[in-house]
């Protein structure tokens, strides 16, 4: 599944590989792991989603994978495309 949603991500179908996403997530014996997550989060802000950063950043915390460099920079990469999104259209 990680392999995926990776080439979702890095084709730009972000829906699809959040999508797929949501569908992993109905099996409790597939987890995302390592590999996964910073192609979520590249979706996540493909997509300028908040709802789904905020889901991912859940999970990540919930699973313990803040600790990881890789991981935590997707994650700022994503806030940071999410918020200056935001900002652009909200004129602030």
């Amino acid at each position: 599944m990680g392999r995926i949603i990776s080439s979702y991500a890095k084709n730009r179908m972000f829906f699809a590989a959040l999508s797929l996403y949501d569908c992993l997530l109905q099996f409790p014996y597939l987890k995302p792991d390592s590999y996964t997550y910073p192609s979520l989060l590249k979706a996540c802000g493909g997509l300028k989603s908040v709802d789904y950063g905020e889901k991912i950043h859940t999970h990540l915390m919930k699973d313990g994978f803040l600790s990881n460099i890789v991981i935590a920079s997707s994650l700022i990469r994503c806030i940071c495309k999410v918020w200056s999104f935001r900002f652009r259209c909200e004129g602030v």
